[in-house]
């Protein structure tokens, strides 16, 4: 899906690093630790019941393939605000 996403974000000046899960029962979406105050908000404001765990890294983001799958518009409008976000916070 990194093409569809790719298209509908654009060029950010911080990009984020994604990449895909296996869908496993702990958890739905991995954040580094500087997203996840984003992610959670996001989740929280949309009343999405994701399960959140903090990843590794900086500025990475991991989406399980069921949430890919059946939650498309809500990934992307996640990925947008985080991007937007990062940019608000360099400038």
């Amino acid at each position: 899906m990194l093409p569809k996403i790719r298209d509908k974000i654009g060029l950010v000046e911080q990009p984020i690093y994604l990449f895909g899960l296996k869908d496993r029962d702990e958890y739905d979406i991995s954040a580094s630790n500087n997203l996840m105050d984003s992610v959670k908000e996001f989740t929280f404001l949309n009343i999405l019941d994701w399960k959140v765990t903090e990843g590794v890294g900086c500025n990475r983001l991991g989406i399980s393939l069921s949430l890919r799958q059946n939650n498309f518009s809500e990934i992307f409008n996640l990925i947008r605000q985080i991007s937007r976000l990062a940019v608000k916070e360099v400038a």
